[in-house]
Order: C-alpha cells, then structure tokens, then sequence
C-alpha cells in the first residue's frame, strides 16, 4: 500500500479576521522534502502553520496531513516556534530544559529513567548540541539557543517538522550550520521540513521546493519555477523583476525597489 502524502492543500483558503491570507491553493508535499516557506511580512507563512498545527479552521477547502485532517496536539508534527529574547534568562542547562518539556505533564522531579535519557541523547546528537547540553542556557550563543530548541522538537521523533524563522537573529555563519543540521535530519530520517524565512539565498543548495506566499495566494514548485518574474507579478499582483547574479537571488518591484536579497528581506 502506498503511503500517503506528507501534507496535501485542496483548494485551500485560510483568513484572518475579515482578510484572505490565502485563496484556492491547492499542492502536494512529500514525506522528506525541504521546502522553504518564503514570503513578506504579514503574508501570512505562520498563518499557514497554525492550520497544519490545527490551531485555526480552513475558511475554505482542506489539508491533510498522512491522509488525516490536522488536529491539535498531533504527534507527527513539530513546530519551532520564532525565538523570543526570554527564553535565553533560564539558567537550566539545555539538557535540563529538554528533561523537564519531555517530563512536563509530571508532577514533581524526573527520576533516572534510560529510555528518556537515550531519546534526550538523540536528538542532542542530531543537532550537534553535545557540546554544550549541560551549560546554563542563559550563557549559550543565539546559534546554540537554536539547536536546543531544534533538539527539544525532535524528542517526539516527528514525521514533519514546521521550523518557523529558524534563522532570525543569527549571523552568517550560524545561519549556515543551522540549515546544515536541518537539511541532514530531513535527509538521513526522511523527515519533511517546512522551514519558513524571508530569503531563499541561504537556502538554494539543500531545498527540494519553494511555497511562496504573497497578495493572498500561493505557489509551490523548484525555485526556478516559483522565483521568477512572472510567478512573483501573479502572485504580489504587481510587475515584479528577478535578477540572478552568480548563486544571488534579487527581486525587485516595478519602481526598482529591492524586496529580497542576501541575508535580508525587506517588505515596502
């Protein structure tokens, strides 16, 4: 029996309030691929992850998720949410944090257990945390914040990972060893990533796909197929220009303002 899809939108509308955040949009995720979810300020990315997370109802159409409607606390699915500059004042050890969100629904402190031991170790290891799991979390580098926030949502051992701007806040080269160890867990567990950012640049060598959210619609395909003039003007309902110098991706509005490139992404 063929398994199914990893996700699948059927006409899908989702709204905010009184405003359509995405209209009609209708695609097919596989189990293991890393698609980059792009798209302005407001487009509606975190939006779309909330409806997979069963947070907020379809105003139109569906998704399933391996077949199934989603639904609140579903185990298949993990969500990292956008780091938030207090969570860096707890002074646990990032083995400690990750001990008490995998015994958080008991009273009172863990006792030694080796099977939650062996599922801590594992996701340390696959995010290559090892290092500095037991420094207080207070003293960590924003990179190595990220990692533990990635290990705590892989404890569940997931089927899909919704990774919401992993990279805010990180430099360069943090940026790249988190999108290193991202791509690595998709590849090796043929975990499917969602990873939601606001440029593709930093993301071209590892995503299989493009889910490109603007002007209330979406598209999904490679880059070459989504990141291009006439995919973006239908999209943002205005003329829009790609420009592709060397391995950088530009895209321009019809006044010639900037609105993606290098490290950032600029919404006008």
């Amino acid at each position: 029996m063929t398994e199914a899809p990893a996700i699948v939108f059927k006409q899908l509308g989702l709204r905010y309030g009184d405003h359509d955040v995405i209209a009609d949009f209708s695609g097919t995720i596989e189990g293991g691929e890393f698609v980059a979810v792009l798209g302005p300020n407001g487009a509606g990315k975190s939006t779309l992850l909330r409806a997979m997370l069963g947070l907020m109802p379809s105003h139109a159409g569906s998704i399933e998720i391996f077949g199934h409607g989603p639904h609140r606390g579903c185990t298949q699915i993990a969500y990292m949410p956008q780091w938030r500059s207090q969570n860096s004042a707890s002074s646990l050890s990032g083995r400690a944090y990750l001990h008490a969100v995998l015994d958080g629904h008991q009273w009172g402190f863990a006792g030694r257990n080796p099977a939650k031991n062996e599922i801590i170790h594992e996701a340390l290891h696959a995010v290559d945390a090892e290092a500095f799991a037991d420094r207080p979390f207070n003293v960590l580098s924003g990179g190595e914040r990220q990692r533990i926030s990635l290990a705590q949502s892989l404890l569940g051992r997931p089927r899909i990972l919704l990774l919401d701007e992993p990279l805010l806040n990180l430099d360069p080269r943090r940026q790249g060893e988190l999108i290193d160890i991202v791509h690595g867990i998709c590849h090796r567990e043929k975990v499917t990533v969602l990873f939601v950012g606001h440029d593709i640049n930093p993301l071209t060598k590892v995503v299989d796909r493009v889910l490109y959210v603007a002007g209330g619609r979406a598209a999904l395909g490679s880059v070459d197929e989504v990141i291009n003039s006439e995919s973006l003007t239908n999209l943002y309902h205005t003329p829009m220009k790609v420009l592709r110098l060397e391995d950088m991706v530009f895209i321009l509005a019809e006044d010639q303002r900037t609105i993606e490139h290098g490290e950032h992404f600029h919404q006008h």
